[in-house]
């Protein structure tokens, strides 16, 4: 994994915390370079939010977990389209 850097729009806010990289505010040029500047002046801490930010991917879009809710899904909408 990567420690993530991004601006804080639409759903990246969903995804992205302290935990797993660094957010900072939309169009600001300046606050993104002193967030990169940051993350690469703490190694340490970039390698362990690059390690939370897999573990987050892996645990929300696991491949099995997504099929497994997707048909759940799908199920709930043919059962609602047979009674109506």
């Amino acid at each position: 994994g990567v420690p993530l850097l991004a601006t804080a729009v639409g759903g990246v806010t969903d995804f992205v915390d302290a935990g797993t990289g660094r957010l900072c505010p939309a169009a600001t040029p300046a606050a993104l370079a002193a967030a990169l500047t940051a993350q690469l002046a703490e190694p340490a801490v970039a390698l362990a939010r690059a390690a939370a930010a897999r573990r987050r991917v892996e645990q929300r879009f696991d491949i099995s977990r997504n099929v497994e809710t997707m048909t759940a899904a799908w199920e709930v909408v043919a059962e609602r389209a047979v009674l109506d």
